[in-house]
């Protein structure tokens, strides 16, 4: 595996990370006069299939060349992947959940007593604004397993095709292995994009380059896939007739729960983006402030989440107890984003000292 490529895909998962904290804030940051700003974002979101996508290239790439050297190695490092995130979840269960459940009440808990509604929470069967998100990688963490083995077997047309019979049976329905509240994120659903991303991380690993040097041909068939799926979602705009037609044939683009529509819709947008990162990477490394922050952000993925839960949840509470003006809001954005960097460089630097020392 080349430098080259990890730098790559550290840069595409600091543009997810940074794409998820503008969906989270999009609604404080909608102060242009007669631009829906909320909605651009809305509808120009990659965040969850970028982080799902790209944390299967990373069990192609990373965990499927250590898999054929020592399996056992690798299941227990999945495992204990899996218990990291169980941790962390429960840390802002504590930390978060129960002091909101607390202070706010039923308006938070949606009813429930705090006890009920944390108990709930510990068992991962509810789901709670931004703290639905880890526990989303727990099942594909544990998916790898019997994923790994397959492939390694060379079956990778069985992955897929089962995958795709899975999120057939997902759209029919897409809460078939959920249990408690309705998911979000339904595993069943999402899966494809993992098990795409899967695929492509064993390519990459075997041919050992970043992507086919065709590739004008992948920004032609990504932007071919969205402008017609995005027709679909947005056609009735131009022509108002198309939402007769969409209602007749109950042709619905949706990302919650995911269709067929919205994952051929949201899916271009991440291909044209990870396309595009590949066609003009050269020129990307040269614009060297844009590039550190992001690859900073993407490097450190899951301290910024965790990180921006925190600054999230603050922002409601603000909210809730004063009645704020829009540029506070976006003063505690921009915070977010500059202690989020100044964080992240600070621990990478750490780093570096004690690795060289």
């Amino acid at each position: 595996m080349t430098k080259y490529r990890i730098e790559v895909l550290d840069y595409l998962r600091g543009l997810a990370i940074i794409d998820m904290m503008f969906v989270h804030y999009r609604q404080y940051i909608n102060i242009l006069p007669g631009f829906s700003v909320d909605k651009i974002i809305s509808y120009t979101d990659f965040a969850i299939e970028g982080f799902i996508f790209l944390f299967g290239v990373m069990i192609g790439t990373y965990y499927y060349p250590k898999y054929i050297i020592d399996k056992k190695l690798v299941i227990r490092r999945i495992l204990l992947r899996v218990f990291q995130i169980i941790k962390i979840q429960y840390l802002l269960i504590l930390t978060i959940s129960l002091p909101m459940a607390v202070i706010i009440g039923k308006e938070y808990t949606r009813g429930e007593t705090v006890k009920v509604f944390i108990a709930k929470s510990l068992i991962l069967i509810n789901q709670v604004n931004l703290l639905h998100i880890l526990p989303t990688f727990i099942p594909l963490l544990l998916l790898s397993i019997p994923t790994l083995y397959i492939i390694n077997k060379g079956y990778d047309y069985y992955v897929l095709a089962t995958s795709l019979l899975l999120f057939a049976i997902g759209n029919m329905d897409p809460y078939l292995f959920t249990f408690g509240e309705k998911t979000i994120f339904p595993v069943i659903l999402w899966q494809i994009y993992y098990t795409l991303g899967l695929l492509l991380g064993k390519k990459l690993y075997k041919k050992n380059n970043i992507i086919n040097v065709n590739i004008t041909r992948h920004i032609m068939i990504a932007f071919i896939i969205f402008i017609l799926s995005a027709f679909a979602y947005h056609g009735h705009h131009l022509y108002p007739e198309i939402a007769a037609w969409r209602s007749k044939y109950h042709i619905v683009v949706s990302k919650f729960p995911l269709n067929y529509l919205g994952f051929l819709y949201y899916g271009s947008i991440l291909y044209l983006i990870y396309s595009i990162t590949f066609m003009g990477w050269k020129y990307i490394k040269q614009l060297k402030c844009i590039y550190t922050v992001i690859c900073v952000f993407g490097k450190n993925s899951l301290r910024a989440f965790i990180i921006h839960v925190y600054f999230a949840y603050l922002l409601v509470l603000i909210n809730y107890f004063i009645k704020t003006s829009s540029a506070i809001s976006v003063a505690v954005v921009v915070m977010n984003f500059v202690v989020t960097f100044i964080i992240l460089r600070f621990h990478e630097k750490r780093g570096l000292r004690q690795l060289l020392a």
